[in-house]
């Protein structure tokens, strides 16, 4: 079964459970990020949500909107996680001496901005689609999305701060000489952030920094 299956199935099963929504929907997108390659992490919460307009159709009516909200707000909080964490990926390196390969930190940018463009375009189609097809408020939807959105955007900010800063070395400097050199290169600063993501459990711990 592929990463996208799990992503999808798992917030369809979450969803049409209802209890401890937002913290599981949180470890889902936590989980499929981290297991994702560089280039395709922005596809993550389209496929959790897809997964969970599917497994609350059997819910009651009353609980629809509760756990699609929650549901949203777990999205957020799950890549806010992956923002810090890529963040405190750069600053323990950097407090190592060491340094990321500059494509790494490229792509890993490129991956940040694309989230930070598609998230409430994406959010607010989905709270699109929910409407269409349960009857929901879009309206009310697309304000847990604003919720969400602004949890969000301060961490991602601040890891792309922390990347602009980075004093990056190019693929084959990166992978040189040094006992650690296996890990400053490439897919090194990805795999960091993935490693560290679990450890950070506050949305907001990027702004305490």
């Amino acid at each position: 079964m592929s990463n996208e299956q799990n992503a999808a199935e798992q917030a369809e099963r979450i969803a049409a459970e209802g209890s401890s929504v937002r913290e599981r929907v949180r470890g889902l997108v936590e989980d499929a990020l981290a297991g994702r390659g560089a280039g395709v992490i922005k596809d993550v919460p389209g496929e959790v949500m897809e997964g969970v307009i599917k497994g609350v159709k059997g819910l009651a009516d009353d609980r629809r909107g509760t756990v699609l909200a929650d549901a949203i707000g777990g999205i957020g909080d799950g890549l806010a996680s992956a923002a810090n964490a890529t963040k405190l990926a750069v600053e323990e390196a950097e407090s190592r001496g060491e340094a990321f390969a500059k494509d790494d930190l490229k792509q890993t940018a490129d991956d940040l901005r694309s989230l930070q463009d598609m998230l409430g375009e994406t959010l607010g189609g989905l709270a699109e689609k929910a409407q269409h097809e349960l009857g929901e408020s879009a309206g009310d939807l697309a304000s847990h999305a604003e919720r969400a959105g602004a949890s969000f955007m301060p961490a991602i900010e601040s890891a792309l701060q922390a990347i602009t800063d980075h004093p990056g070395k190019a693929g084959a400097d990166a992978a040189s000489a040094g006992t650690d050199a296996a890990t400053r290169g490439i897919g090194a600063l990805f795999d960091a952030a993935g490693g560290l993501m679990k450890g950070l459990t506050d949305p907001g711990d990027a702004k305490k920094k």
